[in-house]
């Protein structure tokens, strides 16, 4: 009976501890126009976004755009759009014939400014739908999270890694798949206690473009979908501990 209680007693201290932690849910963090939604399209047509490589970033729809051949707002059944209720979704294109001549329209890249802050020891997941047409070439792409206005102040046209100035985390590159199917990226990213992005506003950022310095005569296509942000706290060691303790203390009063 001896043995029997105190199992007893660890799971009710395991529970009083997550209760007390407040740990059980992620908080869904708001992102505009997250399924590419608006602007409202006609059923197999497109809308463009055309940033080119002047430098420019060009706002449409809750989202800010740089580089790239054309970036659609997508309707197209050429490519179903992914299952999430919608049937819009985003293509970004780009052309391989203008690395050399014209960089910006190689590589291209597509950010959204959150009104929510980085919050210390948080984990934020940053979750988004990938895919290719294909009818095209495949394009490389990458996922991130990035901090205030520092990410365009990292990015050149020549910048043929995808890269930038990531202040939290990006993934590494990588390719959409190649039978066209939609695939889930996933991306993890705790912040510290102090420090860092912490108190800066969140920065959603996809890019997309040849993973390399290619020049030929070739269209590539990289698409996206159904983007979604959730934050959870976590708590500190210390906080940990009393909890901990709390929930001891808690048993020993039922006892």
């Amino acid at each position: 009976m001896t043995l029997i209680r105190s199992k007893k007693q660890i799971r009710r201290a395991g529970a009083a501890i997550l209760l007390m932690a407040g740990v059980a849910q992620a908080a869904v963090v708001s992102v505009e126009n997250s399924s590419f939604e608006s602007p409202n399209l006609a059923a197999d047509s497109t809308f463009s976004v055309q940033p080119y490589d002047d430098g420019n970033v060009v706002a449409e729809s809750g989202w800010d755009f740089r580089g790239g051949y054309r970036d659609l707002f997508d309707n197209r059944t050429a490519h179903a759009a992914y299952g999430d209720g919608g049937s819009q979704y985003m293509t970004l294109f780009y052309q391989d014939a203008q690395v050399n001549v014209n960089p910006g329209l190689a590589i291209g890249r597509f950010t959204q400014t959150l009104a929510t802050d980085f919050a210390a020891n948080t984990t934020y997941t940053l979750k988004v739908q990938v895919a290719r047409n294909t009818s095209w070439n495949y394009a490389g792409y990458e996922v991130g999270l990035a901090s205030g206005a520092a990410y365009w102040a990292g990015i050149t046209d020549n910048d043929y890694s995808l890269g930038g100035t990531w202040d939290a985390v990006k993934t590494t590159g990588a390719k959409a798949t190649v039978d066209g199917a939609w695939t889930l990226v996933t991306l993890n990213y705790t912040t510290p206690a102090s420090g860092g992005p912490v108190g800066s506003p969140i920065v959603l950022v996809f890019a997309g473009g040849l993973l390399g310095n290619t020049a030929g005569d070739e269209n590539y296509v990289v698409l996206y979908d159904a983007v979604s942000l959730e934050a959870s706290s976590v708590p500190e060691p210390a906080t940990l501990g009393l909890l901990a303790l709390g929930g001891l203390v808690l048993l020993r009063r039922r006892r």
